[in-house]
């Protein structure tokens, strides 16, 4: 997956988070919701962070400089 189309999804997926955790009272399923998409979340802005970490040193993504 590209990182434009990454970030757009970690964009809706912030959107998501946020309305959420605007409301007063939320449902066990809600929570349960809002937990998952806070891991997706995070797991996008990892992969983001680590796209962006390997295109800056010109690696192919399995290098020793990168981890």
């Amino acid at each position: 997956m590209q990182t434009t189309k990454m970030t757009e999804k970690h964009k809706e997926l912030s959107k998501e988070v946020e309305t959420l955790s605007k409301k007063n009272y939320l449902t066990p399923q809600e929570q349960r919701n809002l937990q998952i998409l806070k891991k997706l979340k995070l797991a996008y802005k990892d992969k983001i962070a680590n796209i962006n970490s390997h295109s800056a040193c010109g690696c192919n993504r399995d290098c020793s400089n990168c981890g």
